[in-house]
């Protein structure tokens, strides 16, 4: 009995500590934010697939909103700068998605929803993620990470 009865406090202890918990309070904070993979534009006539790559700055309030601001540089097309706002769903287990609305710097009108799947190291403080959707007219295979500089939101602006 004794026996079962600390089978019982140590497997609950192993279930226990298994689980993530993660929440806004781990997540929330100041990230460098990086993507690199192909854009393509859909529809009849649309050009090749692009080589690109997106590099920024990005806070996670404890509220779960995004901000920040990137450049992306598509091959063969001049560099943007992008406000990125959205917000976070946050799962228990550490994964979760990212809603956006990226748009280039002084044109709010020319926001596209994207969203983005990720994984939370809450340990490394990191967060790998694809984008799954980059909105109307656009098809993206890129891989991202975002990884932490501080643990206070808006600690960096880009």
């Amino acid at each position: 009995m004794k026996r079962l009865v600390l089978l019982t406090l140590f497997l609950g202890c192993a279930v226990a500590t298994a689980q993530s918990n993660c929440t806004m309070k781990n997540l929330a904070g100041t990230y460098v934010i990086s993507y690199s993979g192909y854009l393509a534009m859909t529809g009849e006539g649309a050009p090749p697939p692009m080589y690109a790559t997106i590099f920024g700055v990005a806070s996670v309030g404890f509220d779960g909103t995004i901000s920040g601001g990137a450049t992306m540089n598509v091959i063969g097309y001049p560099s943007a700068e992008y406000v990125v706002p959205g917000e976070v769903i946050l799962n228990s287990d550490c994964t979760g998605t990212f809603n956006l609305q990226p748009y280039i710097t002084g044109h709010p009108e020319l926001a596209e929803a994207e969203i983005d799947r990720f994984v939370f190291d809450k340990q490394n403080h990191t967060i790998m993620l694809t984008i799954v959707s980059a909105g109307p007219g656009l098809s993206a295979a890129a891989l991202g990470s975002w990884n932490q500089i501080s643990p206070v939101p808006n600690a960096a602006t880009w």
